[in-house]
């Protein structure tokens, strides 16, 4: 009320903001708020005393003490100079509203948004690997919803930040609307008791709040202030004509018949959140208002104008809107995918579930489940891997994710497959583990199904190929006596057939001994330098392709030297077929800190970025749909198995027409 600031009034609503009692009133701006110190309100306070000039913000934080702490909140806020006749600032308007709910709404939309993103790109793996598993069983598609647990996960935690959004819009809602309705009523007593229509208008013309009066039963707009002009998307001329003309979009919707019946009555409407049609820029658009119809009377209790007050709710609508679609999609796609989410309390240890993760574990709805019990009921061989990954995870912020069997209450062992983000709190302490669970049982069963079937087969057709590659050799060394111009033609066949159902058979087999854990490794010490030398000598005899070594001939390794070889060759191998036409070949060795890197590079066509992160996938093959390429998609499997084995690193680069190292 003066140029020191002195606070001469303060609604409920604006002392709620400030955190500060009705006893501040009396005092100075700096004495009642003295934390604001430092920041620019202040300044900018005086700023608008001195200039005359209203000042708008939005978006904007400020640190306020509420409850004794020092809080962030955010704000849309005005500070508008009232003058006297002589055009003097006399006091300054300070109006506000809090917008946290706003802020971090949008951050969560934003996060949803990254969350999808990372969804796509797990999704083309979980197509890969459904693709494989629907040609061998028809049957299996967890491996697709498998790959959606960190989407999931992330949106769960988008869900719990709506239920705490939506929680705290009812909150401020609530308190607009009584601000509003007071606010409302005040204006509209004052008006009918001090000033006319016109007078009333013109002290609010300015005002940041949507104001107006519509005049007698034809509801002509007698004054409307800049910011309801703004909301209808009308100019100043429209004032004078009824609403009904001024606004022709308003007819079939609900609010001329709601002014009506307000004029008739004499008793005032309150609208929340309620759509409207509005015609802006030469379109309709959908716009959504909190507002009040507040009848103004004469002295025989008649009504004789309306006074509309508006807000315009059109974005806190259209997000809460769009978080709850979110959410629509988000429950489909966990009960479509029979996932289960979870809620760890890192501090107590409660583990809160849903339906489908406590059927998964074997519990009931009314059975408790903690960290511990949890813990207890994963099989030993297993329990302290899964608390080392947790552990890890919330020790560097990363994903957790795991595979482990359970003892069921309800007998028999389950299999699960669990994925988790760890959330923090702003002190940066780990508070919470969110994330779903899925019971991948029967994909184990399926597995293992198809892994016994390989052994069988494999080890079944090894005798019987052994014994024909033995009489396609002792052919081969008899063609020259054998008197059918096609004899030398059909024996070279069959020798290329018959290597290639070799491999095929070795492949399995070495999957069968990977997957039973009986790989044993034969260590000694070498020089790789030799062994690349030596190496793929198959190649060398075709004398077509070129095998170009570079590097330190020196260096030493301990590892299985026949492994290392079979790697090495199914490299070559890989080379060879996929990049015919680049003949040559790079074999590399060298030292990478105190390990020793070995690569084998090839000039050919290259692959995309995109199957990278797949070619050491079991069954997985860069392209199946071509039969120029034989195989079953097990020999890089078999290569990472072994380097695996070794305690190594097995990895590939490749760029489309630059070719690919591994």
């Amino acid at each position: 009320g003066d140029k020191d600031l002195t606070i001469k009034l303060a609604n409920e609503a604006m002392l709620k903001i400030w955190g500060k009692g009705s006893n501040i009133i009396g005092s100075t701006f700096e004495q009642a708020l003295p934390e604001m110190e430092g920041q620019a309100f202040t300044e900018l306070l005086k700023n608008t005393w001195k200039t005359g000039e209203t000042y708008e913000a939005k978006d904007t934080p400020a640190n306020i003490i509420v409850d004794g702490a020092l809080k962030t909140f955010y704000f849309d806020f005005t500070y508008r100079p009232i003058k006297n006749a002589q055009g003097d600032v006399f006091c300054l308007l300070h109006t506000a509203v809090e917008v946290s709910d706003r802020i971090d709404a949008w951050k969560a939309v934003e996060e949803r948004e990254k969350s999808e993103l990372k969804l796509r790109e797990q999704l083309q793996k979980a197509n890969f690997e459904y693709e494989v598993i629907n040609e061998e069983y028809q049957a299996i598609n967890e491996d697709l919803t498998a790959l959606n647990e960190e989407y999931l996960a992330t949106n769960e935690l988008l869900e719990i930040a709506n239920q705490q959004l939506t929680t705290f819009h009812k909150d401020l809602a609530h308190t607009n609307d009584v601000l509003q309705r007071s606010n409302s009523v005040l204006i509209a007593d004052n008006l009918a008791l001090t000033l006319s229509e016109r007078q009333a208008l013109a002290t609010f013309a300015d005002a940041p709040v949507a104001i107006g009066i519509l005049s007698g039963r034809e509801l002509i707009i007698g004054s409307a202030n800049t910011y309801l002009l703004k909301l209808w998307g009308k100019a100043g001329n429209i004032v004078g004509l009824p609403l009904a003309d001024a606004l022709p979009e308003l007819k079939g919707q609900e609010f001329l018949k709601i002014l009506d019946d307000v004029f008739t009555s004499a008793i005032s409407f309150e609208g929340k959140g309620m759509k409207v049609g509005l015609e802006r820029n030469g379109k309709l658009e959908d716009c959504y208002f909190n507002f009040i119809y507040k009848p103004i009377t004469a002295e025989n209790g008649k009504t004789i104008s309306i006074m509309v007050v508006a807000n315009d709710v059109t974005e806190q609508t259209i997000a809460r809107n769009t978080i709850s679609e979110t959410n629509e999609r988000l429950t489909m796609a966990l009960t479509a995918g029979k996932l289960g989410s979870y809620d760890l309390d890192l501090k107590t240890g409660k583990i809160t579930s849903s339906a489908q993760s406590r059927f998964n574990f074997g519990l009931t709805d009314k059975q408790d489940f903690d960290l511990e019990e949890f813990y207890d009921s994963i099989i030993p061989l297993h329990r302290e891997t899964v608390k080392e990954k947790i552990e890890s995870a919330i020790a560097n912020n990363e994903i957790y994710e795991a595979e482990y069997q359970i003892n069921s209450p309800n007998g028999g062992l389950r299999w699960i497959h669990a994925n988790g983000k760890v959330r923090y709190n702003e002190n940066g302490l780990a508070t919470n583990l969110v994330g779903v669970t899925q019971d991948i049982s029967d994909k184990k069963v399926h597995e293992q199904r198809r892994d016994d079937f390989l052994s069988i087969a494999s080890h079944e057709l090894k005798t019987p190929i052994t014994a024909l590659k033995g009489n396609i050799q002792i052919l081969d060394r008899l063609k020259e006596t054998l008197n059918s111009p096609n004899a030398e033609r059909l024996i070279t066949s069959s020798k290329k057939v018959i290597e290639k159902v070799t491999t095929l058979v070795d492949d399995l087999l070495n999957i069968s001994r990977y997957t039973e854990g009986k790989l044993q490794l034969e260590k000694t010490k070498f020089k790789p330098w030799e062994l690349l030398e030596m190496c793929c000598a198959h190649i060398r005899a075709d004398k077509f392709h070129e095998l170009k070594l570079e590097g330190d001939k020196e260096l030493t390794v301990v590892a299985d030297e026949h492994r290392i070889d079979q790697v090495v060759t199914n490299f070559v191998n890989n080379a060879v077929k996929y990049a015919p036409n680049a003949k040559e070949i790079l074999l590399k060795v060298e030292r990478v800190d105190n390990d020793v890197r070995i690569s084998v590079k090839d000039y050919g066509p290259g692959m995309p970025s995109e199957q990278l992160p797949y070619l050491f996938d079991r069954y997985w093959r860069a392209d199946r749909s071509s039969r120029d390429y034989s195989g079953l998609g097990l020999g890089l499997f078999i290569c990472a198995e072994i380097i695996r084995n070794h305690q190594g690193k097995i990895g590939a680069l490749s760029e489309p027409g630059k070719g690919s190292e591994f």
